[in-house]
């Protein structure tokens, strides 16, 4: 198989993982404020992490950053990414899902922006044109082929939503420059020990209580936990960090588009959400913009 589209293929697995986050998030928020359950999850996030790098199973590719490299990843994770997964949760409690999706469409065009810059990585022409179509492709799913009704009560969640949606993008592209001279998963281990002392200040903070008033957490609640913090949180970020040790995060962040048509579906089979036709119209834009950018001749 070619390289780029093998690439792909695993991105795209990594993406079924990650498109039943927002759910999962709605599910655990019948128990946790969305502060609470961003520190909460990150928390077993990162101990997860940890008993990784004491391990150090033979299988893992876990190699831990020197110096300052090490505190340059807890830093992305306290200040950056913490922030982005946040501002996440808050705005998403205070818009929709369908806005926030929309929003989620700027993840390639922030990264490829930034790599550019920050990375001094060279975005093609044909990743561009790549981009554009997924981005088409992801706008036509969410909204159709008219404009989008954002509602006038939204306008600070989906401010707050955009802001985690560039700091996510900022957090990621700032940790490849450190991947590069070191691992992915090792990164990861101090990256997300960043994030859950970040969201924990903010619980703190912000006096969150953590938990609802007369909450008492579930089995529901319990899984959609479990399932963000070890399979859409560790599984499917270290498999992201170890393959951004030899990819473009450009090339890789375009692999994120396809998760509203994933979200569309999973809403249709499990929530009796009624599908629209341009949810397959979209896909197969995005389909395109996929496969020219795996065609694309890197020395990556």
């Amino acid at each position: 198989m070619n390289p780029g589209l093998r690439l792909m293929a695993v991105l795209l697995g990594l993406n079924l993982l990650w498109a039943p986050t927002l759910l999962m998030a709605k599910v655990a928020q019948e128990t946790f404020t969305p502060v609470g359950l961003a520190a909460v999850r990150w928390a077993l996030f990162a101990a997860i992490m940890a008993a990784l790098a004491l391990r150090r199973p033979r299988w893992l590719p876990l190699a831990l950053p020197n110096g300052w490299d090490r505190v340059k990843s807890f830093a992305i994770g306290l200040g950056i990414v913490s922030a982005a997964h946040t501002l996440y949760y808050v705005g998403l409690g205070l818009s929709s899902s369908v806005e926030t999706n929309v929003l989620n469409t700027l993840l390639p065009v922030f990264t490829a922006v930034l790599a550019f810059f920050l990375l001094r990585e060279r975005v093609s022409p044909r990743r561009w044109v790549a981009i554009l179509l997924g981005v088409i492709g992801a706008y036509v799913v969410v909204v159709g082929f008219g404009l989008p009704r954002l509602s006038q009560g939204h306008t600070v969640g989906n401010l707050l939503y955009l802001a985690g949606v560039f700091c996510e993008c900022l957090g990621m592209v700032l940790a490849a420059r450190i991947i590069l001279r070191s691992s992915g998963l090792g990164v990861l281990v101090f990256e997300s020990a960043g994030v859950m002392v970040g969201t924990l200040s903010f619980a703190l903070f912000l006096q969150d209580p953590i938990l609802r008033a007369r909450a008492t957490p579930g089995w529901a609640e319990a899984a959609s936990l479990l399932y963000l913090a070890a399979v859409a949180g560790v599984f499917a970020f270290g498999v992201w960090y170890v393959l951004v040790e030899g990819a473009p995060v450009s090339l890789m962040m375009l692999s994120c588009l396809v998760q509203p048509p994933v979200a569309a579906w999973l809403g249709w089979a499990l929530l009796d959400e009624r599908l629209q036709p341009h949810t397959g119209v979209g896909a197969a834009v995005i389909a395109l913009g996929l496969v020219i950018a795996a065609s694309e001749r890197s020395g990556s």
